[in-house]
């Protein structure tokens, strides 16, 4: 188990391999881990949590990550009703 820091994360809803590392989304917020480092979590905010209270059908469903051969710099992602772009090396 590797705890996420994050206050009250309620559900990681998107999770894959960029590279060498796992990139996921916890509520409005994207993490990255090395498999050989687990302790040593980036946390990147990108947009404000859902709310769980009126959306809470968005748990299982929310977030989707994924690459794209012809732009290899970027993960691209959605959230919610947004859809975001991601470089690699800063994260942001």
């Amino acid at each position: 188990m590797h705890p996420l820091p994050l206050p009250e994360p309620k559900a990681v809803t998107a999770l894959t391999t960029v590279g060498r590392e796992l990139w996921g989304l916890a509520g409005g917020s994207l993490f990255t881990l090395a498999p050989e480092r687990p302790g040593d979590i980036t946390v990147t905010r990108l947009f404000p949590d859902p709310n769980w209270e009126t959306q809470a059908s968005l748990a299982w469903r929310d977030g989707v990550l994924l690459t794209l051969a012809k732009d290899p710099d970027h993960v691209y992602g959605t959230l919610g009703n947004q859809i975001f772009k991601v470089n690699k090396a800063t994260k942001e």
